[in-house]
Order: C-alpha cells, then structure tokens, then sequence
C-alpha cells in the first residue's frame, strides 16, 4: 500500500511530464519548422529579388544563371515574358523551352511571390520553389531541394529530442526525490496508525512525520493526541467491562438478554441451568418475550427443567429485552413445610388443649373426692407442660441457629410413662 502510493504519484507525476513535455515538443518543433520555412522563403525572396535587379544590369542571361546559383545556393532558372526558359542553372538544355503549368511562375507574372513545392522531374526529390517578378516581364525562379529543409528539420527535432530525455531524466530524478520526501512521513505515519488499529496504543511517535513541519507534523502529533486519549478511554471501557462481567457471572438470578429476533445474545452462569439450551430460549419464555419486545412488561412462574422459576421480562428498546429468572423452587418446598408444620403444630396444641379443658369443667362441675381431683390436677399440669414444650419448640423452630444446639441435648425417655400419660389423656 504505501509503495503503491509512491508509484501512483511517481507514475502520475510522468505521465504529467510526458504529457506536457510531448505537447511543448511538438508545438517548439512545429513552431521551428516554420520559422526555418519562413526563413528559407524570405531569404530566397531577397535573392531572387537581388537577381531581378542583376539581370536587368547584366546580358547573356543563359551564362548569368550557373554563376548566381553558385551564389545563392539555389537553383535559378530565369523566365522570359513568352514563357520560354531563358537560363537554368543546373540543366542548360531546357534553355528555350517553354516552362509549362507553373503555379509559381503564374503567381509572379501578376507581380507577386509564387511559392510552390514540388517535384521538377520525377527522379528528383520534392523542391521548394520561389518565384519573383523581374524586368522585361521576367520571373526568376529559386529552388531548393525539399529534402535539405527536411533534414535541417530532422536535425532540430533530433536536438530537441536529446534534450527532451535529458530533462526527462532530469524530472524523474527530481520527482523521486521530491515524492519519496512526501511519502516518508506518510509512511510512518501508516506504520503508526496500523499499530493503533491492531490495539498497540504504546507506540513511539511517527518522528519523520513530526520532523517534516506543516501540515503533516500537525497531523502526526494530532493523531498521538488522540492515540492517548483512545488508550485511555479503551482501558476505562475494559474496567467497566471486566467489572460489569463480574458482577453479571456473580448474580444469583439468572440473567438471558435476546436481541430483536429473540436469539439469546447474553447469558449468565445462573441462567444456565434453568435452560435446556444457551443459545435457544425455551418454549414456555416465548409469550414473555414477544411480550417484552412489543414494549410491555411481562411475569409469571414458569416450570423450568423440574424448577419452580420466577420470570420477568423488560423491553430493552432496540437492543432487544432482558430476562430475569428466580428459582423459588426451595422456597415452594419451604413454604410446603411450613404448612405441613402449621397443621401438625394445630393438631398437637389441640389434644392437651381439649383434654385441659375437660378435666377443667370436670372439676368445676361438681364435688369430686380428693384422689380423682388429685389425679384430674396432674393431668391438667401435664397438658400444659406439653403446651408449654410445643410453645419453646416453635421458638426454637423460628431462631434456626438454636436448632443444633436443641437437637443435641439428647435425654433418656420412659416409654412406659408416655404410654401411661397418653392413655390417662385419652380417657
């Protein structure tokens, strides 16, 4: 990644260059190929031009014509007003021949400067041809072969060239140098923020980043900033997290959190066993769950693997709603016991309560001989006694630390004498 972006730029820079290079080339090649054109017309216009004025000076104009070509540097072929060759400088056997079509030539004869390019025979290469008025209705003609134009051309273009590869390599070198003092920085900074992602918060800072000034320093020390203030929030959130499993694992009451769907996404230890699955809510919970995701409040006392469990369900918004389970299994046992209790407590307060009672109207009914009321007396004081130990045995019952303690005073019992008080209080 951080390569790739060197070389995009590196590349786009290039490209950049190739681009606008090639366009300046072509434009300082095409404007140089007409300005040598533009020089080679104007100085071939002042020479034929200069030739006018020698001809008109001058005879024999067929001996004239080698020796001012040898001058020029042209080929000069002169034009009588009848439109027969007068002079030629390189084929003296045209002399007297008409000149044919022309364009050149026509443009002279009504005063102007002809310019033409084209081949003079067909073995010969292209020619530029120029061509002036003259006295006497002359024209004198200028020519030069096309391919020295050409070559000239190819020359500067050739120049131009080299010197273009030159600053290419001039540009490559410039913009690695420049790019890779962009992406040095840069790079560090990636090293860093890659370390930051992968939770790594105890990082050095990205000192070429810093270093480099701008806007990058600003940016790096920013992110260090906020590399900071991350670490510090992220160890907060692992603190309140650790404390928050803690105290959700130590719950007594189990705990189920579903999602909108109903899946069960969060559950605690004591939940665990009062469900047939951890990742399934079982059919009994559903009403209370729809419940709860509709916006209501739910509960009831369900029967959950063999348990007496205790249900409510709350609306978590759109996080879904949380389940709270109590067993209460122990406690529908204990209350079972304590009924079972109240009734044999009523039944055995009931028995010396009527037999009391009874010796009790017996004696005030009546005169009853001293052994009888002897006997009905002790009887009555043993019926109280017993209620008087029922009595201490439910508040030994109540104090449930004292239980031990009661039970392990162990006395000898006379089964002979319960026997004989039972029967006596049956009477």
């Amino acid at each position: 990644m951080r390569s790739s972006l060197r070389n995009k730029l590196l590349i786009t820079f290039l490209i950049l260059v190739v681009v606008v290079g090639a366009g300046t080339l072509f434009a300082i090649e095409r404007t140089l190929a007409d300005d040598l054109v533009s020089s080679l017309d104007a100085r071939m216009s002042k020479q034929g031009a200069a030739v006018a004025n020698w001809l008109g000076m001058a005879g024999h104009v067929d001996r004239l014509a080698p020796r001012l070509a040898a001058v020029t540097g042209t080929r000069i072929t002169i034009v009588g007003a009848d439109g027969l060759i007068q002079g030629d400088s390189s084929e003296q056997a045209t002399v007297g021949r008409p000149i044919g079509d022309a364009y050149e030539v026509a443009r002279a004869r009504r005063g102007e400067v002809g310019r033409a390019i084209r081949q003079l025979r067909t073995d010969e290469p292209p020619q530029y041809l120029v061509a002036v008025p003259a006295d006497l209705g002359r024209v004198i003609r200028l020519a030069v072969p096309l391919g020295d134009v050409l070559d000239t051309r190819a020359r500067m273009r050739n120049r131009l060239l080299v010197g273009f590869g030159f600053g290419f390599l001039g540009c490559l070198l410039l913009s690695f140098i420049f790019i890779r003092a962009i992406t040095r920085p840069l790079q560090s900074m990636t090293n860093t923020a890659e370390r930051l992602a992968r939770g790594d918060y105890d990082v050095p800072t990205p000192q070429r980043a810093v270093d480099s000034g701008g806007e990058l320093g600003v940016l790096a020390r920013a992110m260090m900033r906020m590399a900071g203030e991350v670490k510090a929030k992220v160890n907060d959130l692992t603190q309140q997290r650790d404390l928050l499993e803690g105290v959700f694992a130590g719950l007594v009451e189990g705990v189920v959190v579903v999602d909108r769907s109903g899946k069960i996404v969060l559950v605690n230890d004591a939940a665990k066993p009062m469900l047939l699955s951890s990742s399934s809510l079982p059919s009994q919970l559903e009403p209370l769950v729809e419940r709860a995701l509709a916006g209501e409040q739910g509960d009831d006392e369900l029967e959950l693997s063999a348990r007496n469990v205790r249900c409510s369900a709350r609306p978590l918004g759109d996080q879904g709603a949380i389940l709270v389970l109590y067993d209460v299994t122990r406690m529908r046992a204990l209350e079972a016991v304590r009924r079972e209790f109240l009734s044999n407590a009523a039944h055995e307060l009931r028995t010396p309560i009527t037999s009391i009672s009874g010796y009790a109207e017996t004696l005030l009914g009546g005169p009853v001989d001293a052994e009888t009321s002897k006997e009905f007396l002790q009887t009555i004081h043993r019926n109280a006694g017993r209620i008087a130990g029922l009595v201490n045995d439910l508040v030994l019952l109540d104090t449930l630390g004292a239980r031990s303690s009661a039970v392990g005073e162990r006395v000898a019992v006379s089964l002979s004498q319960v026997i004989g008080d039972a029967a006596r209080t049956a009477k």
